[in-house]
């Protein structure tokens, strides 16, 4: 998945993708924050932000 300076936004968010690229991009949620990528995760710049838990399971 590729975020480049966007935005992805919901009340509660379960995100499952090969590869991240949230480079100075926003993924954020009112409730809780799921991520699970299976390769790479590129954060540079960026935010991964809940009002609840977040967890972030890395498989590479």
């Amino acid at each position: 998945m590729t975020n480049l300076r966007g935005l992805v936004s919901g009340n509660g968010i379960d995100l499952t993708a090969n590869e991240l690229n949230n480079q100075s991009g926003s993924v954020s949620s009112d409730a809780d924050l799921l991520l699970t990528i299976a390769g790479t995760l590129s954060n540079q710049k960026g935010e991964l932000t809940s009002a609840g838990n977040t967890t972030l399971n890395a498989l590479s």
